[in-house]
């Protein structure tokens, strides 16, 4: 899902701090509306999977923080991002 986000919003022309927004916020949207439909429509036992979803969002949204720089690099020029931290530094 991650991956597909951040494919499109690349695509799409959109900034680096506009990405991380939609990214976290489209997320982790609609667990509880799946959960109730799978126990309306189905037997109760087919929303585990939904309802355990949102504590394995929360290790992939840690793990996509850890990799800002690299997902910044795919959206501004790590060139860019190298002068502007050195300028940050002086």
């Amino acid at each position: 899902m991650l991956a597909l986000i951040t494919w499109l919003d690349r695509v799409l022309g959109l900034s680096y701090k506009e990405h991380m927004g939609i990214a976290f916020l489209s997320v982790g949207k609609n667990n509880g509306t799946a959960i109730a439909i799978a126990t309306l429509a189905f037997q109760p036992l087919v929303a585990i999977p939904a309802a355990t979803l949102p504590i394995f969002q929360i290790i992939f949204l840690i793990l996509y923080l850890k990799l800002a720089e690299r997902v910044r690099c795919l959206f501004e020029s790590c060139l860019e991002l190298d002068e502007k931290s050195k300028a940050e530094a002086l």
